[in-house]
């Protein structure tokens, strides 16, 4: 009888022990059966129990909501049978991951007793208080999950649309606008030059207002065309090796004469490169892997600003130093002495559109721009305002990683001439090794790790103009790019093969800043996609 009324009760047999007759003939279930009875109830999600081979022993009130089957019913089905697809290899794959691993969790549709289906998330385990082996499967309906994400999709698919369609039309009028612009400003240009005649005073005062207004309009158009590139995935950079002194020196001088209009001082304070660090190991380089107009154009932006909000009277500070805190790390500080920005705004003049005060002018882009700029030369700007120690002024920051200067080869029969060119490239950081024979030259070019060639024509033996077709012709160094200098004229034929390869002709005697100027161009021609 006892077994009889377990059976009927839906007990394993393996429980039947705890089952036991009271003194009025009732069941009486044990206290361990009674909790975990309790416990299967109680469980929110759908369980089915089953033995090794999946035929179900037991099942909650839950899962007998879910199939839409009575208890009793369930009992003895393949669990198979209830998941839409499911056969017998699918279970043999859950039976051997069930051995590496605690869990098996499921994505299917469960098959209810009328053939409808629903979304089910089922985790599978095994009971370990089981030493036959039996199944736990856990039943989950995420019917409404799966339409909330399908409304959430649908959605989406739709905001992107619309986010695409509004970039266009941003980029569409920024386009438009830029082309009238752009032709007002040359004309106005032309015209404070005297193209149209001479002006009045206050004609001439009429034109330079025209000519700032339209300027600051064609930059706030740029930036709206960067920030539509940015958030379309389409601004891409192209990195080269440039000495940051070099880049910044030649970003703040094209500032010089605002800040000078304005009466305030602007000076940059660089550190030589390559610098020791404390313990007299030699620092990195100068240099830094980066899109030279994007990283010009940051540099721009955050003094251009501080030119903007510093006083008649006040001073702006540019610096750029290896980071004492980080070795390898170059940092780029540009400190002013104006009113600084309040508190409350610091955490958010990086922000899009975001204006300080309610007379600010500019679009509120040109410091989110800068900042993506930086982030995406792996950088960190930062902002403090006051500088640490001040009463009042901004510092702001930029920290990058330092790069290995490029390394390049001096070919000249003079040593005069090669320690001419060896000082003004090793006073910026550049890593020069000379040689004043061809066969020397080719021999360093084809070990590798030449970035760039300074070649002289005039060398005894093989000339210059032979050396570079030698390098073109093999594979393994036809990629490193040339500069040519000379003392004496070029004949037509060189001059034509030196164009053919694209190859810059400098005379002698050599001028620093266009030495500095070719090399930079040239080692441009390998510069690097940023994907």
């Amino acid at each position: 009888m006892t077994q009889s009324h377990a059976t009927n009760l839906g007990v394993r047999d393996d429980m039947t022990k705890s089952v036991r007759i009271s003194r009025e003939g009732r069941i009486d279930l044990s206290s361990d059966d009674e909790r975990y009875r309790s416990l299967l109830t109680s469980i929110y999600d759908g369980v089915l129990i089953t033995d090794r081979d999946g035929i179900i022993e037991d099942a909650n009130p839950r899962s007998c909501e879910f199939l839409l089957f009575e208890s009793s019913e369930l009992i003895g089905m393949n669990v198979l049978d209830m998941i839409s697809g499911a056969d017998e290899k699918m279970f043999a794959r859950v039976l051997i991951y069930l051995e590496e691993h605690r869990f098996a969790l499921l994505s299917a549709e469960c098959v209810r007793n009328d053939g409808s289906k629903f979304s089910a998330e089922i985790a599978v385990s095994r009971m370990a208080s089981s030493p036959e082996g039996r199944l736990c499967f856990f039943v989950r309906d995420i019917t409404v999950r799966k339409q909330a994400e399908k409304v959430m999709a649908e959605a989406l698919d739709r905001l992107k649309k619309q986010d695409k369609a509004r970039q266009q039309l941003v980029s569409n009028v920024s386009h438009e606008l830029r082309t009238p612009l752009t032709s007002m400003t040359y004309g106005i240009t032309n015209m404070l030059k005297g193209a149209a005649g001479e002006f009045s005073d206050k004609a001439h005062e009429y034109l330079e207002r025209f000519d700032r207004e339209c300027k600051r309009l064609l930059a706030t158009v740029d930036d709206v065309l960067d920030l539509t590139k940015i958030e379309g995935s389409t601004f891409k950079m192209m990195k080269v090796r440039v000495p940051l002194t070099r880049l910044v020196a030649r970003s703040v001088g094209s500032l010089e004469l605002h800040a000078e209009h304005k009466g305030v001082t602007l000076s940059v304070d660089a550190a030589m490169f390559p610098a020791e660090r404390p313990d007299g190991v030699p620092a990195r380089s100068g240099f830094v892997m980066c899109d030279v107009v994007q990283l010009e154009r940051a540099v721009l932006n955050i003094v251009g600003n501080a030119v903007k909000y510093t006083p008649a009277g006040g001073c702006i500070q540019v610096g750029v130093a290896g980071d004492p805190q980080q070795y390898g790390k170059l940092l780029v500080s540009v400190e002013d002495t104006g009113h600084g920005i309040p508190a409350e705004a610091l955490a958010s003049v990086t922000d899009r559109f975001y204006r300080v005060g309610e007379r600010a002018d500019g679009s509120g882009l040109g410091l989110a721009i800068t900042r993506e700029i930086v982030d995406r030369h792996a950088g960190v700007m930062t902002i403090e305002s006051p500088p640490p120690g001040k009463e009042q002024g901004t510092l702001v920051t930029i920290a990058l990683d330092a790069a290995d200067a490029p390394r390049i080869l001096v070919v000249d029969d003079s040593k005069e001439a090669r320690g001419v060119v060896e000082t003004y490239l090793g006073f910026h950081g550049y890593d020069v090794v000379s040689e004043g024979y061809v066969g020397g030259a080719l021999a360093l070019v084809r070990e590798g790790g030449i970035d760039l060639a300074i070649v002289d024509i005039m060398l005894p033996g093989m000339d210059g103009v032979q050396m570079i077709v030698a390098m073109r012709g093999s594979e393994n160094t036809e990629h490193v790019p040339v500069v040519v200098i000379t003392g004496a004229d070029v004949d037509a034929a060189k001059q034509e093969i030196l164009r053919s390869f694209s190859i810059p002709i400098l005379m002698k005697p050599l001028k620093q800043d266009h030495l500095l100027d070719a090399v930079e161009s040239a080692l441009a021609s390998r510069r690097t996609l940023d994907k």
